[in-house]
């Protein structure tokens, strides 16, 4: 996947400070993806012009995690449909979650990630 090199120092600081929600979702279930055969996760990743929150590379998924009120706002929708449709264009399905989700209802955000990986994989 092509990238700006100029986001690398970014996504470096971002990955050393993540948000309680990062943290949360890491802990909760990605991180034990790892031990999945084929899935390799990677958290604070340049793709394209972006820094992504999660990429699960060989599932081609990447997780997002937002505040409240990204999702309300026109402006912050438009520029993800863009991403979305961007990344769509390299095979990369994506998927969303509030902060809020992450961390009263992580058991539910871990399982539609899986069911998402499942499905990506044939598994």
């Amino acid at each position: 996947m092509p990238y700006h090199k100029d986001l690398v120092p970014l996504a470096r600081k971002l990955r050393k400070n993540p948000t309680e929600p990062e943290k949360k979702l890491w802990f909760a279930c990605l991180r034990q993806l790892k031990q999945l055969k084929g899935v390799k996760v990677y958290r604070q990743r340049p793709m394209l012009d972006y820094i992504v929150d999660f990429e699960l590379r060989n599932a081609k998924l990447v997780v997002e995690i937002d505040g409240d009120s990204h999702f309300l706002d026109k402006t912050s929708q438009a520029k993800d449909m863009q991403r979305d449709a961007a990344l769509a264009e390299y095979g990369y399905k994506v998927v969303r979650f509030t902060n809020e989700q992450v961390m009263k209802e992580a058991e539910w955000v871990c399982e539609v990630i899986y069911r998402l990986i499942a499905e990506r994989l044939g598994l």
